[in-house]
């Protein structure tokens, strides 16, 4: 049988478009993430106002992502879930400036910090295409959070709370942008609003070290923004 030199060419350049065409058809559906950015304090938990109870006198701090797993279902449609936390330092200074406003003197405020981690599950909306993937999730989970402990000072007399635990649902929701660099590596960057409402069972001590146990909440919202890689898989 013949064969026609046109067929040949038409052959070979219908290739590169096969190739393509099975390289699309193995875009994969999954993926793991590790990812670490700043947390931006909001709302009450940043409030530093000393008549507000609900002041959190938080500042920014970092956020962190274990790991995070994803993978749709179809093109359009997945779910995730991601072991992920924050750390938030307290704004000991204003506090210090807000004891010595209220009682006079000069106080010295020492302290730990804010924390939480957790483990969240939910739904993203994907909007794939060969190079990016943008993801719209929304994700709740439950968490341990941990609040500072503090040491207020003034002269020789010392008055402290301790560090407590408190869990607490939490709630993430934002959008994610997965840029490929190859069919098993991309660049993951997030932005999501956090919010949580942890209590906690706090022991205060005056300056007698006379002992006080009271039952606190606190009410935590931040946008977190995070940075990282994700391993594509399946």
């Amino acid at each position: 049988m013949k064969v026609f030199p046109w067929a040949v060419l038409f052959s070979i350049c219908i290739l590169p478009f096969s190739a393509f065409s099975q390289e699309a058809e193995k875009a994969r559906k999954g993926y793991l993430a590790i990812t670490f950015g700043p947390s931006l304090s909001q709302g009450n938990f940043s409030d530093n106002t000393w008549n507000n109870e609900k002041s959190g006198f938080a500042k920014n701090g970092y956020n962190y992502t274990i790991m995070e797993f994803g993978f749709k279902f179809i093109p359009n449609f997945g779910l995730c879930a991601a072991i992920k936390g924050a750390v938030i330092p307290l704004d000991v200074q204003a506090l210090a400036d807000n004891y010595a406003q209220e009682y006079g003197g000069q106080f010295t405020v020492t302290s730990t910090r804010w924390g939480y981690t957790g483990l969240f599950v939910g739904p993203f909306v994907s909007i794939p295409t060969k190079y990016i993937d943008i993801d719209f999730k929304f994700q709740t989970g439950l968490l341990m959070a941990i609040s500072p402990e503090m040491t207020v000072s003034r002269g020789v007399e010392t008055a402290s709370q301790e560090s407590a635990a408190g869990s607490s649902l939490g709630f993430n929701g934002g959008v994610a942008t997965r840029i490929h660099l190859s069919r098993r590596f991309s660049l993951f960057a997030q932005g999501e609003y956090h919010v949580s409402n942890p209590a906690f069972t706090i022991t205060y001590y005056d300056t007698a070290n006379n002992a006080e146990t009271v039952q606190s909440g606190q009410l935590i919202t931040m946008f977190n923004f995070s940075f990282g890689a994700a391993l594509r898989i399946f």
